[in-house]
C-alpha cells in the first residue's frame, strides 16, 4: 500500500477503533462467512470512494489549528514628513524613516469556538466516512448473497435437469417399445431447453455480480478471489429491544447530524463572541538623520493600543447570531427526524427478518418435502404408465419452484441482515477492531 494511503487510512479507521459509546451487541447480525469478510476488508483499501472521502478528513484536520490561529502581525515601513521640495532627510526636524509592527489581539475566545465548531465538523466527516464505509460493506454482502443465490439456482436447475433426463431415458425406452408417445419425448425436451435458458440468463447474472462486487472494491476486472460465494445455512436470532437500545449509539449517520449540531452550537458561541471588540496593539520605531549643522537628532518611539468598534452589530453581528441560532434548530430537527426514519427503519428490516423466517420453516419445512415427494410420485407412476407426462412436469414445475423460492428467502432474509448491520455501523461485515489495528500498523 502507498504512504498516501496507509495515511488515508490511519486519519479514517482511528475513530472507527475509537469510536466512544461503541457497544457489543448480544447477537450476531450476520451470519459468519469468512470468505465475504475477507472480500469486504479488501475493498475497504481500494474503495475510490473511500479514499477521497479519507483524504476529506485529513483537510478537515488541517483546518482545525487555522481557526484557533491570530490573525498575522503587520510590519509596514515608511518615511515620515518628508520634504517634498528636496526629499532630504536631513532637512527638516520632524523627518524619519518608520517601522511600525501592529497585532490584533481576540479577548473573548471566539477562535477557541470556531476551532471547536471545525473540531466538530472533523468528527462529522469522520461520522460520514463509517457511514459510506458500512454503506459499501453492505452493498458487497448484498451483491455477493445475491451472486449465490444465482449459483445454488443455477445447480438446482442442474438437478432437475438431471431428473429430467432420467424421465427421457424413461420415455425413450417406452416409445422404443411402441409403449410411448414421440409428443411426450418432445415435451420433455422441450422442457429441458426451456430449464437451460433460465440457466443461461441466471449465470449472465451471476456475472454481473461479480462485477459490481470488482467495482466497489475499486478494480476494473473480476479477480479469483471472487469467484464462490455461498448462502448462509443458519441465522442467529436477533434481540429487537437490544438492537433498538444499541441503535442510535452505533449509527454512523446519527454521529453525523449530532457532530453537525455540536458544530453550529460552537459556531453560535463564536457569533456572539465576535460582538465584542478586538484589541488592536501597534508599536512603532522612527529612525532620524543628523542636521545640517551635524546636530544629533534622537530617534522616535510610537506605541499604540484601540479597539475594535461593532458599530455595524444590527446588520452583521446579530445577524450572524440569528443565523447560526436558526442553523441550530435546523439540526435539532433534523436530529429528530434521523432518530425517527432509523428507528422506523431497523423496525421495519427486523420485521422483513421475521416474516423471511417464517417462510423459510415453512419451505423447509412442509412445502419442498411435499413437492420432492409429489414429484417422486408422479416419476414412479410415470413409469408404470398410470399418469401421463404432464402430470410429471407440472410436479417437476412445483419442486423447482419451491426451491427457487426457498433459495430466495434465504438470500432476501440475508440481505436484510446486512442492511440492518449497516444501520448499525457495519456491525459483522466490517474487519474487526483487531485488524484494523493491524492495518494501521502497515
Amino acid at each position: 500500500m502507498k504512504t498516501t494511503h496507509r495515511r488515508v487510512l490511519l486519519v479514517a479507521l482511528l475513530p472507527v477503533v475509537l469510536l466512544p459509546g461503541a457497544t457489543t451487541l448480544p447477537a450476531q447480525v450476520v451470519p459468519a462467512d469468512s470468505d465475504l469478510r475477507q472480500t469486504i476488508d479488501n475493498a475497504l483499501t481500494r474503495n475510490p470512494d473511500l479514499q477521497a472521502l479519507g483524504h476529506r478528513i485529513e483537510a478537515a484536520g488541517e483546518r482545525e489549528p487555522q481557526a484557533g490561529a491570530w490573525m498575522d502581525p503587520t510590519v509596514s515601513v515608511g518615511a515620515m514628513n518628508l520634504p517634498a521640495n528636496s526629499f532630504d532627510l536631513n532637512q527638516e526636524p520632524m523627518t524619519g524613516l518608520w517601522v511600525n509592527v501592529s497585532q490584533s489581539i481576540p479577548l473573548t475566545g471566539r477562535l477557541g469556538a470556531k476551532r471547536d465548531a471545525l473540531s466538530y465538523q472533523t468528527e462529522r466527516e469522520r461520522a460520514r466516512y463509517r457511514d459510506r464505509r458500512a454503506s459499501v460493506a453492505v452493498e458487497i454482502a448484498r451483491a455477493w448473497y445475491d451472486r449465490a443465490y444465482l449459483q445454488e439456482s443455477v445447480q438446482a436447475l442442474d438437478n432437475t435437469i438431471a431428473v429430467l433426463d432420467d424421465m427421457l431415458a424413461v420415455t425413450q425406452t417406452k416409445y422404443e417399445t411402441g409403449r410411448g408417445q414421440q409428443q411426450d419425448l418432445l415435451r420433455l425436451e422441450t422442457e429441458r431447453a426451456r430449464l437451460r435458458e433460465r440457466q443461461l440468463e441466471l449465470r449472465q447474472r451471476t456475472r454481473n455480480a461479480a462485477r459490481r462486487i470488482a467495482n466497489l472494491a475499486g478494480r476494473r476486472t473480476q479477480p479469483s478471489e471472487f469467484l464462490s460465494s455461498s448462502l448462509p445455512a443458519e441465522f442467529a436470532p436477533l434481540d429487537s429491544s437490544a438492537l433498538m437500545e444499541h441503535l442510535m449509539d452505533r449509527s454512523p449517520e446519527f454521529a453525523a447530524v449530532q457532530a453537525s449540531r455540536q458544530a453550529a452550537k460552537s459556531m453560535t458561541a463564536a457569533a456572539k463572541k465576535s460582538r465584542w471588540p478586538d484589541l488592536k496593539l501597534g508599536a512603532g520605531y522612527g529612525l532620524r538623520q543628523y542636521g545640517e549643522s551635524g546636530q544629533e537628532r534622537p530617534n522616535f518611539v510610537t506605541v499604540t493600543a484601540g479597539v475594535t468598534l461593532p458599530l455595524f452589530m444590527g446588520t452583521k453581528q446579530n445577524r450572524a447570531v440569528e443565523e447560526n441560532l436558526a442553523t441550530e434548530r435546523s439540526l435539532e430537527a433534523a436530529t429528530e427526524s434521523v432518530k425517527l426514519r432509523l428507528t422506523w427503519k431497523l423496525a421495519d428490516l427486523l420485521d422483513e427478518d421475521r416474516r423471511h423466517a417464517e417462510q423459510i420453516d415453512l419451505y423447509d419445512g412442509e412445502i419442498l418435502p411435499l413437492a420432492s415427494a409429489a414429484l417422486e410420485s408422479s416419476s414412479g407412476a410415470y413409469a408404470a404408465g398410470s399418469i401421463d407426462v404432464e402430470a410429471v412436469l407440472a410436479a417437476e414445475q412445483a419442486l423447482i419452484d419451491a426451491q427457487l423460492r426457498l433459495l430466495d428467502h434465504r438470500r432476501q432474509r440475508a440481505e436484510v441482515r446486512a442492511s440492518i448491520a449497516g444501520l448499525l455501523g457495519g456491525d459483522g461485515l466490517l474487519p474487526s477492531d483487531e485488524n484494523m489495528h493491524k492495518e494501521n500498523e502497515r
